[in-house]
């Protein structure tokens, strides 16, 4: 009886030391950030760009969008003025990592916003100055390849008004189309729209899922971001964080991770090395995505894809709180699996000696270790009682 008890105590611990925290069954079609760089008076261009050479436009603006990408819009890139974003007229269109546009009256017009993505101000996103044509426009468009039948593809984005929530005059809400065409065969699957955006300079975020028919013979599909409002008079937006996850049975598991450190010193942890899925030669890509999951940690984050190794310097006001951080991991599968992944992170007071404050974390398997240790204590103890 005695033996049942701690076989299945034992049974116990080790299915919850094996339990997966993450999970994705999910190929990664696309993933559009928009890149990262430096702030205003910056404005790059989507990757496929047909305006070159339109007068007073700068043709040397360099793309920061992923290839393929392309749009029906001109890119608002003029030279003059050069410190703000007021070139991106009615129809146009710029990738930006902070709008600076004031209008007329300096205290109101468009949001100062950081993207989405990091919320660092250093992140890309696309600003579109919306016109009044539906029909043709393609604000966003991406050919995804490597379909298969009888999947769900899940398509996100988000969408921030422009207009800021004191403008008097807000004008036209953006109201954004969303289309997904198979190819070859061109076969429309049911469209979608996002229903008209507030100016409540928030992000909005969206995802809707389209099902390819079992048998189909289509390799890829074509998403389409529209405009499904008429304007001129307001109508302008921000779109970042666009993705299009293909859903499958190629499973890829991980396992949050927890480390501690003290204000004033950097913490290194390898958040690979309980993620047996993804072996650090077998990954093609470790990227920080704390803002984009909702994560607290405000100090400075890296991550290294060569080690698996992340660095974190908390911020003096983190001391005493705990913090945390946002890794996605994509596996080099074609296309590759990629799951979002959480660190909890304990910043610790310094002290004088800057060690005292320091508790080690503890791996699964150190907790593991420790518990049968305890176990074995209170079989030798009640042994000895009973001799």
């Amino acid at each position: 009886m005695k033996k049942s008890i701690l076989f299945g105590a034992l049974l116990s611990l080790t299915s919850a030391v094996y339990a997966a925290d993450n999970q994705s069954c999910g190929a990664s079609l696309l993933h559009e950030d928009f890149g990262t760089g430096d702030g205003n008076p910056a404005k790059y261009r989507m990757h496929n760009n047909n305006d070159d050479g339109v007068a007073g436009v700068d043709s040397s603006a360099g793309t920061s969008s992923e290839p393929g990408s392309s749009t029906s819009y001109k890119f608002g890139g003029q030279l003059w003025p050069p410190s703000t974003d007021e070139g991106v007229n009615d129809g146009q269109y710029a990738i930006v990592a902070k709008p600076s546009h004031g209008w007329a009256d300096p205290a109101l017009g468009w949001v100062k916003s950081n993207d989405h993505t990091a919320n660092d101000g250093k992140g890309r996103m696309m600003l579109i100055n919306a016109d009044d044509q539906i029909n043709s426009v393609e604000f966003y468009s991406f050919s995804a390849n490597n379909l298969q039948a009888g999947t769900d593809i899940e398509v996100k984005f988000y969408v921030k008004n422009l207009i800021e929530t004191a403008d008097p005059n807000p004008g036209i809400k953006p109201n954004l189309s969303v289309n997904l065409t198979l190819q070859p065969s061109g076969t429309v699957l049911t469209p979608q729209t996002t229903g008209e955006i507030d100016n409540d300079e928030l992000w909005h975020d969206f995802a809707y899922t389209f099902t390819v028919p079992p048998g189909s013979t289509d390799t890829s599909a074509t998403l389409v971001l529209g405009n499904n409002a008429t304007g001129g008079n307001g109508n302008d937006f921000l779109l970042d964080d666009i993705s299009i996850i293909q859903q499958g049975t190629n499973c890829k598991e991980t396992n949050n991770d927890n480390v501690n450190v003290n204000v004033g010193d950097t913490a290194t942890l390898d958040v690979l090395a309980n993620d047996p899925d993804f072996a650090t030669g077998n990954i093609s890509s470790l990227d920080n995505v704390t803002g984009a999951n909702g994560g607290t940690a405000g100090g400075t984050i890296n991550f290294d894809v060569a080690t698996g190794l992340l660095e974190y310097t908390p911020l003096a006001a983190e001391a005493g709180t705990t913090v945390t951080a946002f890794y996605e991991v994509c596996s080099n599968d074609t296309p590759p699996i990629c799951v979002a992944t959480r660190v909890d992170i304990q910043v610790l007071l310094a002290n004088a000696n800057n060690n005292a404050a320091r508790v080690p974390g503890l791996s699964a398997w150190g907790m593991l270790l420790m518990m049968l240790s305890a176990v074995g204590a209170v079989l030798y103890t009640r042994q000895r009682k009973l001799t």
